[in-house]
């Protein structure tokens, strides 16, 4: 979904066009998902990202200048529609704010829609296509041990993208997260290494 400057409110137009020298002025793939892994494409199940995410790395200009980035996830089992609380912390202060997932008729495609913590714009402003890249799980079959995501929108003539990599696990093993990166990149997905930031839980001294 495109949106001019017309359909934005005030306050969503000043941050778009604030961030203009930030993001790529690319436009976003028709199709997210040819990025699907073959495990997303046959057998996910959406049940299986409930679960207390830790982000481990992301590519994403809205994310600047935050630090100890949480994901929350519940589902509604009757909608598949999932919502995350995303909590970072700016310095010591928290910040959280509602995602909301809703499943298109593809499996492991999604809209994003976010709800502020405080009323600046509504949900409906902007849709944000979404896909579940990859996820793994360990061999006890319960929740998936990783999840990788990419959304992107463009607004205006600006392409504005997020890349998540997230693990139940509070300190994700290196190596692990390598391989979730390279399979990100295998699956076509494509991003400025200079904008992939490894988040470290332990110099952003998170809880």
């Amino acid at each position: 979904m495109t949106f001019s400057k017309n359909t934005m409110t005030p306050f969503l137009s000043f941050i778009i066009y604030s961030l203009l020298p930030f993001v790529y002025t690319e436009v976003c793939p028709k199709d997210l998902s040819v990025f699907r892994s073959q495990a997303v494409q046959t057998s996910f199940d959406p049940t299986k990202l409930v679960n207390f995410w830790y982000e481990a790395a992301y590519v994403d200009v809205t994310q600047a200048f935050s630090t100890c980035q949480t994901l929350n996830t519940s589902l509604n089992v009757s909608t598949g529609v999932f919502k995350v609380d995303f909590a970072v912390k700016y310095g010591s202060a928290p910040f959280k704010i509602l995602e909301i997932y809703t499943p298109t008729a593809e499996k492991g495609m999604y809209v994003k829609t976010v709800l502020p913590p405080f009323e600046i714009w509504k949900a409906s402003d902007i849709d944000v296509p979404t896909v579940i890249v990859d996820v793994t799980q360990g061999a006890k079959n319960s929740s998936y041990d990783t999840l990788t995501m990419y959304s992107c929108v463009d607004v205006g003539d600006v392409k504005i993208e997020e890349v998540v990599f997230a693990s139940k696990y509070k300190m994700l093993q290196p190596d692990t997260l390598g391989l979730m990166i390279e399979k990100a990149q295998k699956l076509g997905l494509q991003w400025d290494p200079k904008k992939l930031h490894i988040v470290n839980r332990t110099t952003e001294k998170c809880e």
